[in-house]
């Protein structure tokens, strides 16, 4: 069993008896070459030294970040995965095929002030958890044989944000006069 080994044993010793030769043969620039890695190492110590707190915090300033994308990264898998079916009708309604325009009914909402936003009245309340049927995962495609239809399990809460869109009896017209009518008083003159 072991003889059919043989050959390769010698030819791996003899290999190494070439590699120490040409280690000997050229020592001057082994030498160098660790000398440059030590000097190397003893600059880089310095800088880690001082930087050792200021990367320190960078890692702790990213624990958050770290955590929010744990949290939702079911989420931002289905964003990715299914980025594909929604970019179509994403692009033919914030661009178009010209590149420049702007095709959307939303922009008359613009016109004039908007409604302030107070902090923190205005924040959402986020308690959605999962994903269809309150459980992990992503939507199917919907299709007519999706049956039963999915649903989410949410509590969002009813939002408090102030009503900003441009129709009869809207408050942003009266606001930006007069100010803020109704609610809290904003930086609205």
């Amino acid at each position: 069993r072991y003889a059919a080994a043989g050959p390769d044993l010698f030819d791996g010793l003899a290999d190494a008896a070439r590699s120490a030769a040409t280690f000997n043969s050229q020592r001057g620039h082994l030498d160098a070459a660790l000398i440059a890695a030590i000097g190397f190492a003893g600059t880089g110590s310095d800088i880690l030294v001082r930087g050792g707190p200021y990367l320190q915090r960078g890692a702790q300033d990213l624990i958050p970040t770290s955590k929010l994308f744990d949290d939702y990264q079911g989420q931002l898998f289905c964003t990715i995965r299914n980025y594909h079916d929604v970019a179509p009708a994403f692009y033919a309604t914030f661009g178009g095929d010209n590149g420049y325009s702007f095709d959307s009914t939303g922009t008359l909402s613009s016109i004039g002030v908007g409604n302030a936003y107070v902090y923190p009245d205005n924040l959402p309340r986020v308690n959605a958890k999962g994903g269809p049927e309150g459980k992990p995962g992503c939507w199917k495609p919907i299709t007519k044989d999706l049956w039963p239809a999915p649903y989410l399990v949410m509590d969002t809460g009813l939002s408090i944000a102030p009503y900003n869109h441009v129709e009869l009896g809207s408050p942003i017209f009266t606001d930006y006069v007069w100010g803020r009518q109704i609610g809290e008083p904003t930086i609205n003159p």
